[in-house]
């Protein structure tokens, strides 16, 4: 502690000192910082328990210091002068504000650890200290969002026979598994990494509306798809990996050459996308969203034949609120396989899904915007209303 020496004669001695504390003598208003590792005026809490470390100087006896959290005052603390002569050996108190005893990252200044329970959203935390000589405040906005529970199921096929195989559904799959996991995503496990049946496929789906609908722990569900798609009289159809081939008897040249028995076939092997939309959009979830990079490309359009039932592309739907559905390519059109590791939607959605505080309706739309620069393709997407939904935040996030 600074002191200052004044000599004097007296009847002491010509030789006395008297050495008087200069806090005392030339008291100061007390100055705050911040001990922890805070720059700016902003801070994103990974945790609801936050704890921030404050230092004050020119600690005198009688200073008080408050803790407000969106104006109100949660802690209240005033000392003693000795305890501000010896700031380092207050006991320590439980919970809330208090100096201790332990190592003292303020030095030989106060040190204050506040512990607070941060409400969801914005909390504006002000320190505010004043001694006899004036007052100094300290402020820090601190964000804290609950992390959302998110649960993902993505199916990529491409393993169909012959003329129809793809080249990129599994490549979609896993890149989009890997980056959801990232992202506070559950992903549900796939048999054998994708390539599913007509029956692993309706087993898969029903377990994630099941797991929806019966668990109050997840925020939001994302299905997406990467594979075959068809429309069969105005309907949206997804295609396993059984539902064409040998095993399923499209090489008959007799059932190629009836358009009508061909599309009763797709119908009976493949899915309804419109009964997946319903399971799902039943469920409480609050955010229910479809990615369907179908339709890559459409073996099974009949030439020749008017008014067969089999269209190309996929046909335009409507979604309920809280809901989304985002297509690869408009309704009526093909979707692209890509050149690369992944088709050209997925390889924009994954480039668009990481940037942070993107609402999810700016991350479709910057996704078809890149799709569209290719010229290749016109993605579609629907939603009845906006969803506040973010696949990443990050501490300059700002609520809308």
């Amino acid at each position: 502690m600074p002191t200052l020496v004044l000599a004097q004669a007296s009847r002491l001695g010509a030789d006395t000192t008297l050495r008087m504390n200069t806090k005392q003598l030339f008291p100061k208003p007390p100055v705050l910082y911040w001990s922890g590792n805070f720059r700016g005026d902003d801070t994103l809490a990974k945790t609801q328990q936050f704890q921030l470390g404050v230092c004050i100087s020119n600690l005198l006896g009688g200073d008080s210091l408050r803790v407000r959290i969106n104006g109100r005052v949660v802690e209240r603390v005033r000392w003693t002068a000795s305890a501000a002569a010896k700031p380092s050996e207050q006991p320590r108190r439980s919970g809330g504000l208090r100096m201790v005893a332990e190592e003292n990252p303020c030095g030989t200044n106060g040190f204050y650890p506040v512990n607070i329970q941060l409400q969801e959203g914005s909390n504006q935390i002000q320190v505010e200290a004043d001694n006899a000589t004036g007052k100094a405040s300290k402020s820090l906005n601190v964000k804290f969002f609950r992390p959302e529970k998110r649960l993902a199921l993505v199916i990529g096929n491409e393993k169909y026979d012959g003329k129809y195989a793809l080249k990129n559904p599994l490549n979609d799959a896993r890149d989009v598994r890997d980056k959801l996991r990232t992202m506070n995503f559950d992903v549900m496990p796939i048999p054998n990494d994708g390539n599913l049946t007509r029956e692993q496929m309706l087993l898969e789906i029903y377990k994630f509306a099941g797991l929806l609908s019966n668990s109050n722990t997840y925020k939001a569900g994302l299905f997406y798809y990467a594979g075959h798609g068809v429309q069969l009289d105005g309907e949206n159809y997804l295609v396993p990996i059984d539902a064409v081939g040998p095993a399923a008897a499209l090489t008959d040249s007799s059932l190629h050459n009836d358009p009508y028995a061909l599309k009763s076939w797709l119908k009976i092997r493949s899915i309804r996308v419109q009964e997946i939309f319903d399971l799902i959009n039943n469920t409480p979830v609050a955010a229910k969203i479809f990615v369907l990079d179908a339709c890559q490309n459409n073996p099974f359009t009949t030439t020749g034949v008017p008014n067969s039932g089999i269209g190309t592309g996929l046909a335009k739907v409507e979604m309920p609120s809280g809901s989304m559905v985002c297509f690869a390519t408009a309704a009526g059109a093909k979707a692209d396989d890509g050149m690369g590791n992944n088709g050209t939607y997925t390889k924009y959605l994954l480039k668009n899904m990481q940037k942070p505080n993107q609402r999810l309706l700016q991350v479709i739309e910057d996704t078809e915007l890149d799709v569209q620069r290719e010229g290749k393709q016109r993605p579609y997407h629907h939603a009845p209303s906006g969803i506040d939904f973010y696949f990443l935040r990050d501490k300059n996030f700002q609520t809308p």
